[in-house]
């Protein structure tokens, strides 16, 4: 049996006008609960200010934490800290759609909302596409193998056909 996990739902019906505050604390079991393959892993804290206003409802997402990814560079273990600040803006109408990335429209008869979707694509979004160590701290063996295995940028090394296209530009 599938245990409905209701942590991460809303139910917004019940909230009155004004601010209300929610904070989660996410690690590895955050992902495994959602079914990720190759999520990232890492520790998260995830503070949402939901502003509930008569016609509409704006939810700011404020995350940080530290994810551990191996470095682009040597291939050893790395932890990144990352930051994130975003806006969803709820909506009510006819039927539920997302009109962009930032604005929802909700069935106006819904009366919660499951925020964990968000939470882990606002955390893929802050993820930097690229991983390297700081301040050269990467594995010297490993960068001095890599940098021993790249091809001499010689001319011999060069496709001759590619001579005869540089002349073109003259």
């Amino acid at each position: 049996m599938k245990r409905k996990n209701n942590e991460f739902v809303i139910a917004f019906q019940g909230l009155a006008l004004g601010t209300h505050l929610f904070k989660w604390q996410l690690n590895s079991a955050f992902f495994e609960r959602l079914n990720i393959y190759d999520a990232p892993a890492g520790n998260f804290e995830v503070r949402l200010s939901l502003e509930k206003k008569s016609n509409l409802m704006d939810l700011k997402f404020d995350i940080s934490g530290i994810i551990n990814q191996l470095c682009d560079r040597c291939l050893q273990p790395v932890s990144v800290p990352i930051q994130s600040a975003n806006t969803l803006i709820v909506k009510f109408g006819i039927e539920t759609k997302e009109m962009t990335d930032e604005i929802l429209i909700l069935d106006e008869n819904s009366h919660e909302l499951k925020v964990d979707h968000y939470i882990y694509e606002f955390i893929c979004l802050a993820i930097p596409r690229k991983i390297v160590h700081q301040n050269d701290q990467c594995d010297t063996e490993m960068t001095n193998l890599i940098l021993d295995e790249q091809p001499e940028n010689t001319s011999e090394s060069l496709d001759p056909r590619w001579d005869k296209l540089k002349n073109i530009k003259k």
